[in-house]
């Protein structure tokens, strides 16, 4: 996700755009480096900042929003507060509610519904204007994820048809923090909404990597989002799309080098059979049929026996269930790589999965005894 702010005072690229001409030529260019997603701004929401009228905000954010409408396969989606900047860029032409303010606000939760889009809800302790306060938690993690998980099911619960998740790096958070909730990547992961990391050129950066300049942190945000995709995060939201987009490119291609080597071990749970619906014919939607589940974790067994020390099965079970049960999938290739996403977002010690979903009743014209479909995940 390519940022794109159009604001004269963004701690990092505030005032970078002469108009709106320049801004929408620049969301070109950062999807032609990679990006899949550009979020257009109007309102600051660095530490300190105040909030703008709105029209002023509308008047930042419609005009490039509309230049960018017509962009063949560029997904734009607006980053705002405010229903009411919602709804008119989604007019104009948007696709997605990045909400710092996590979808808290009714309104805006009936403007991503109606108009059928997916909404971000993102985690802030506070306002742009407080949140660095002293910020301050018990336990960081179980309290930002007991907020996001209340905030996505009240979005869905009212109709917004997909949320993604932000722990909001930065957002009243202290360092420790944040450190805190990229270790937890994995465990948001695992509640199967994508979960997005904004940590490009922020203050934590700065003061690890000794770089007060916004402009020269990219080398450390690479490193985060690096470590944040590892862990499983399915949007990265970044300024240096290029440098990134290399960064990860580097990084798969190490393979093993990059990631930790795979567990010498394993573990398979095999024959996991459910009823589940999918298919892309409407008898299989009404119906269903019976589908059987293989999952094969390499990890690193314990010598202790201990059962704190091994993957838990019955979790396991619990989210291929869950998976196969819950929701309709018209390929079994897509729920398997659904499946294989859920084991490596509900436990960091493995490695690698192998996910297979077999189909015994497919509707072929023909005896055929099994339909399989296979793949393998790495961390």
């Amino acid at each position: 996700m390519g940022i794109v702010n159009v604001t004269p005072d963004s701690f990092s690229d505030g005032g970078r755009y002469a108009g709106p001409d320049e801004a929408a030529a620049d969301a070109v260019r950062q999807a032609a480096d990679g990006a899949r997603i550009v979020d257009v701004g109007g309102e600051s929401t660095r530490p300190g900042a105040e909030p703008v009228p709105l029209d002023e905000e509308l008047r930042r954010v419609l005009p490039v929003i509309e230049r960018l409408a017509g962009a063949d396969d560029l997904v734009v989606s607006v980053d705002t507060r405010r229903p009411e900047v919602a709804r008119a860029a989604l007019a104009a032409g948007a696709h997605l509610v990045n909400d710092v303010g996590g979808l808290r606000h009714p309104e805006m939760r009936a403007v991503c519904a109606e108009a059928g889009v997916p909404g971000v809800v993102m985690h802030m302790r506070g306002t742009p204007a407080t949140m660095q306060d002293d910020p301050r938690y018990d336990d960081v993690v179980a309290e930002v994820e007991a907020f996001l998980n209340e905030r996505a099911e009240a979005a869905e619960a009212d109709g917004v048809p997909s949320v993604a998740i932000d722990p909001g790096w930065g957002f009243g958070k202290r360092d420790e923090d944040n450190v805190a909730l990229l270790r937890a990547v994995p465990r948001f992961a695992a509640g199967g909404r994508p979960v997005v990391i904004g940590a490009s050129r922020k203050g934590s950066i700065g003061r690890w990597g000794g770089a007060s300049d916004p402009l020269r942190r990219d080398p450390g945000s690479h490193v985060v989002h690096l470590a944040a995709a590892r862990a499983g995060a399915a949007l990265l939201r970044v300024h240096d799309v290029a440098g990134h987009r290399q960064a990860l490119a580097v990084q798969e291609a190490l393979g093993d080098v990059a990631t930790g080597p795979l567990g010498r071990d394993r573990i398979v749970l095999e024959g996991l059979a459910f009823h589940g619906y999918h298919g892309v014919f409407d008898e299989e939607a009404r119906f269903g049929a019976r589908f059987v589940v293989d999952v094969e974790m390499r990890v690193d067994l314990p010598a202790a026996d201990e059962l704190a020390g091994t993957v838990d099965y019955a979790r396991i079970y619990d989210l291929v269930a869950r998976e196969v049960t819950g929701t309709r999938y018209r390929l079994i290739e897509a729920l398997a790589s659904a499946i294989a996403a859920r084991v490596l977002g509900a436990d960091a010690r493995v490695r690698e999965v192998t996910v297979r979903v077999h189909k015994p009743h497919a509707p072929l014209p023909g005896v055929v005894r099994d339909v399989v479909a296979e793949v393998v995940r790495r961390r």
